[in-house]
C-alpha cells in the first residue's frame, strides 16, 4: 500500500507525555496494555507536514500538502506468550480536505478514525 503514494516528509514533531496507566487504560480497546516506562504510559502526538502528497503513478509537481497530527499511545498487544509491542493511534486529523475525505482509501491512512500500528 505504501507504494501508492509518493510525497514528502517535510516535518515531523513527536511530543511525548507521561500519563496516569490507569486512565490511560480506560481510554484502551480490549486486548491493549499500555506500556510503561518509569510507571508511566507513554503518550503522545506526532506532528507531520507532508508535501506533494499524489498517487504514485503522477509526476513530482503534482501534489497536495497537508498538515496531520496524530495521537498515540504505546501499547502492547497480542495473545499471552505472543505480546508484542505496538502503536495504537487513537486519532488522527489533517488540514487536507482530500485526506480527510479519501479516509484512507485513497491514501495509506484514516483520518478522525483510530488504528494500531503493529510491529514485530
Amino acid at each position: 500500500m505504501i507504494d501508492r503514494v509518493r510525497g514528502t516528509i517535510r516535518r515531523r514533531i513527536l511530543v511525548n507525555y507521561r500519563v496516569d496507566p490507569d486512565v490511560i487504560q480506560r481510554l484502551l480497546p480490549s486486548g491493549f496494555e499500555p506500556k510503561l516506562a518509569g510507571g508511566y504510559a507513554i503518550a503522545g502526538v506526532c506532528l507531520i507536514r507532508l508535501e506533494s502528497e499524489r498517487p504514485a503513478w503522477l509526476s513530482a509537481p503534482i501534489g497536495i500538502n497537508s498538515e496531520n497530527a496524530a495521537h498515540r499511545v504505546a501499547v502492547y498487544c497480542g495473545a499471552p506468550g505472543a505480546r508484542r509491542e505496538s502503536v495504537y493511534i487513537a486519532r488522527r486529523d489533517s488540514a487536507s480536505l482530500l485526506t480527510r475525505l479519501a479516509g484512507g482509501r485513497a491514501l495509506p491512512w484514516r483520518t478522525r478514525t483510530s488504528a494500531v500500528l503493529c510491529w514485530r
